[in-house]
């Protein structure tokens, strides 16, 4: 659906927020602390009032493509008033590619109703290894009185 047609959510900023560095092997523990963390991030527009067609993805464009090395991260992610965070074990081969993205829709309810559910999903693309979900396969539901551009934001953060 063309962002024009969004009633509820559409994109404020076309420009997709993606910095850090890609990690292509385990690196000792010293050099982890030098690793900044790897974040995608866009603005969307929120209202109190959800419809069923409402949706968004981070980033909009398709699924970030990210090689990582096996080891311990920190996963965040933020919507407006609703930070999560997990610790998540990588056990893939180094270098094998994920593809990450994180979705947001609208449930058809008004605040101060449940009315959006969001969630992340980091995928290898190497068989066998587990899918990662933030902060659940399910999602998680969100009561948002927030009307307007919000930053909507997910990083990695390496701990090994």
């Amino acid at each position: 659906m063309k962002p024009s047609v969004w009633r509820v959510l559409a994109i404020a900023s076309a420009s997709l927020i993606a910095t850090g560095v890609v990690v292509t092997s385990a690196p000792t523990a010293q050099a982890a602390q030098a690793l900044p963390p790897v974040q995608i991030g866009r603005v969307i527009k929120l209202s109190p009032h959800s419809t069923v067609n409402d949706h968004a993805a981070l980033p909009a464009s398709g699924p970030y493509r990210i090689k990582l090395a096996p080891g311990t991260y920190t996963w965040k992610l933020h919507i407006p008033n609703r930070p999560y965070q997990t610790t998540i074990r990588l056990t893939a081969p180094a270098g094998t590619w994920y593809s990450w993205r994180c979705y947001l829709h609208g449930l058809g309810a008004s605040y101060p109703d449940v009315n959006y559910k969001s969630n992340c999903i980091l995928n290898p693309d190497a068989p066998g290894y587990p899918t990662f979900s933030l902060p659940s396969v399910d999602g998680t539901y969100i009561k948002s009185a927030l009307s307007g551009d919000s930053s909507w934001t997910s990083t990695l953060v390496p701990q090994f």
